[in-house]
């Protein structure tokens, strides 16, 4: 159905029968729940700790006695934070403590066998700089994530393959 046909539909509805689509939508989807409980009372503080602990959980996950957090699933939860539309502040500052948290861990795994998870997050990394770069702020910010980057090196040659991807993501803001 496209937005249109939405459009004309709705209009027909009388305002008592929007209230009771609404308040019906609201307790039958958990994602709608969530949206109209912010719109309704937006705790930006709150809505980013909950986030914030869901995000920690996942970076977090180990999987046959191995770091593997899906960035998949971080960029959902993101995604899933941006649409409530808590302001661009909140969302940067979520990111950079996603992409530290990354980072501080990738730094602690040494398996050679993770390459294509230290990919998705020098991806990760690169999209950070690109969505810091679009509000305007990466010169602020730029700093620390070089400085994160830079301390997943190790003087061990064959253990900086989580520092060479991730300094080759972020590369094109030098």
């Amino acid at each position: 159905m496209s937005k249109t046909t939405l459009k004309k539909a709705l209009s027909q509805f009388t305002p008592e029968q929007l209230r009771g689509l609404i308040l019906d939508i609201y307790s039958k989807y958990k994602d709608a729940k969530e949206f109209l409980d912010f719109f309704a009372d937006p705790d930006i503080e709150k809505t980013t700790e909950r986030y914030r602990e869901v995000l920690n959980k996942e970076i977090n996950r180990v999987y046959h006695h191995r770091w593997m957090p899906r960035l998949s699933v971080i960029k959902r939860i993101l995604k899933d934070f941006s649409n409530l539309e808590p302001g661009f502040e909140a969302e940067a500052t979520l990111r950079l403590e996603t992409l530290r948290r990354l980072t501080e861990s990738g730094r602690g795994s040494r398996s050679k066998y993770q390459e294509a998870l230290f990919n998705s997050i020098g991806r990760f990394a690169a999209d950070t700089c690109t969505f810091l770069e679009r509000n305007g702020v990466l010169d602020e910010h730029f700093p620390k994530i070089r400085k994160w980057v830079d301390e997943s090196k190790t003087t061990k040659a064959w253990l900086n393959g989580f520092y060479n991807i991730l300094n080759s993501a972020i590369e094109p803001w030098k």
